[in-house]
C-alpha cells in the first residue's frame, strides 16, 4: 500500500486533522520487484560471462559497455564512452572493412560475428567479434544500436596455426610441397608477364640415413633444423625455401635477369653460396654434449627460362640435376643451363 497525507489547519493555523488517500500498489511493487530481479541476472551474467554488451546512440557513439571479468580490460569501457568504433585508434580495420561496418550502421541492419582485428598490450594482435541490433523508440525513431561482443583471439589464432601447418613443414617451418608448388606455379606466371627468369634448387643431404642409423632421429631431426635455417640466412627474403619430406630441401629464386650470362653468374654465385652455408660443421649434441658433424649435400639447379613449362615438369629437371651431382661424387653442385624448359 502507498499512503500519501496532509495536514488540515483552521483559519489560525492550528492543525485540525489529517486527510489523505490510500493506494493499492501491489501491480506496481511487483513490476519493480521483478525489474530489479531481471536486472541483477542480466549484471550476474555480464559478470560471470566472457561476452559484453554495448549501446551506441544515433551517431555511433558508445553510450554503454558492460563487460564481464574475462572480457576486455575492466577499465576499457570508461575510455570509449562518448566515442564512436572509428575514433578508437587501437581497432585495426582497412578502410574497405570501415566501409562495410558504417553501410551496416546507416542500413539500419541486424549483423551477427563482425569481427574486428584489435592492437592489444605488447602489440599482440586480438580479435573481436561483435554482433547488433538497431534500436527504436515508441514512434519509430532509430536512436542507436545495442548488442553483443565476445573474443575470438583463441579461435582465430588456432585457424592461423591449422593454416600455417597446411602449408609448411612441422619440423622446420619452412614451406612444405604444397606451399612450395603453388609458390613454383606463380612464379610461372610471372615470367610469362615480366620475360624474367627464375632459378629453382633441389639439394638432398648426403649420407642422411647413415646419420639416422648411427646417432639416432634426434641427431637427424636437429640437422635438418640447422640446414633449414642456414638455407634460409643465404638467401633473399622473396625467395622460396623448402622442406619436401625427408632429407630434401628445394629452393626457388624470382625475378632473375633474363639475360643468359647473367642469369648463369647470378645462378653459380647463388648455388655457391648454399654449399658454403653448409660447409662448416653442424653441432647436433644438443645441451647435454657435443656432436660435430660434417654435413655434404648434392645441389640440382635449373634455370628457368620458358613460362610455359609445368611446375612438374620443372622439379623433375631439378630432381634429375641433384642426381647427376650426386652421381658425379656426390657434395657437388649439376646446373641444367642447356634446356630452353
Amino acid at each position: 500500500m502507498r499512503e500519501h497525507a496532509h495536514q488540515v489547519c483552521d483559519a489560525q493555523g492550528r492543525v485540525c486533522y489529517f486527510e489523505g488517500t490510500v493506494q493499492e500498489i501491489t501491480d506496481e511493487y511487483q513490476r519493480q520487484r521483478d525489474l530489479h530481479a531481471s536486472e541483477s541476472r542480466f549484471r550476474a551474467m555480464t559478470e560471470l560471462s566472457s561476452d559484453w554488451y554495448w549501446e551506441l546512440d544515433a551517431m555511433g557513439r558508445f553510450v554503454r559497455l558492460d563487460i564481464g571479468s574475462r572480457g576486455i580490460n575492466p577499465g576499457a569501457s570508461e575510455e570509449v564512452l562518448g566515442k564512436s568504433r572509428q575514433q578508437l585508434p587501437q581497432i585495426d580495420l582497412s578502410a574497405s572493412q570501415w566501409a562495410t561496418y558504417q553501410a551496416i550502421l546507416d542500413r539500419r541492419e541486424t549483423f551477427y560475428d563482425f569481427e574486428m582485428a584489435i592492437q592489444g598490450d605488447n602489440n599482440r594482435l586480438l580479435w573481436h567479434a561483435i554482433s547488433g541490433a538497431p534500436i527504436f523508440d515508441s514512434a519509430g525513431v532509430f536512436v542507436g544500436y545495442r548488442g553483443i561482443g565476445r573474443d575470438v583471439t583463441r579461435r582465430r589464432e588456432s585457424e592461423e596455426l591449422i593454416r600455417h601447418m597446411a602449408f609448411h613443414d612441422v619440423l622446420t617451418g619452412l614451406a612444405n610441397r604444397r606451399l612450395f608448388m603453388d609458390r613454383l606455379q606463380q612464379a610461372l606466371n610471372s615470367m610469362a608477364r615480366t620475360g624474367s627468369y627464375a632459378v629453382l634448387m633441389f639439394l638432398d643431404l648426403d649420407s642422411f640415413k647413415s646419420l639416422n642409423d648411427r646417432q639416432g632421429h634426434a641427431a637427424g631431426d636437429s640437422l635438418l633444423q640447422q640446414v633449414a635455417q642456414r638455407l634460409t640466412g643465404c638467401v633473399r627474403s622473396v625467395d622460396t625455401v623448402a622442406r619436401l619430406g625427408g632429407d630434401e630441401f628445394t629452393i626457388l629464386m624470382e625475378n632473375v635477369d633474363a639475360d643468359d650470362q647473367r642469369a648463369m653468374r647470378h645462378t653459380r654465385t647463388a648455388a655457391d653460396k648454399v654449399m658454403q652455408a653448409l660447409a662448416n660443421d653442424f653441432d647436433l649434441g644438443g645441451e647435454a654434449a657435443t656432436l660435430r658433424y660434417a654435413c655434404s649435400a648434392s645441389l640440382g639447379v635449373v634455370i628457368l627460362r620458358n613460362p610455359l613449362a609445368s611446375a612438374d615438369a620443372c622439379m623433375k629437371r631439378a630432381d634429375a640435376a641433384m642426381y647427376q651431382a650426386k652421381g658425379n661424387g656426390r657434395g657437388g653442385i649439376c646446373i641444367d643451363a642447356d634446356a630452353r624448359g
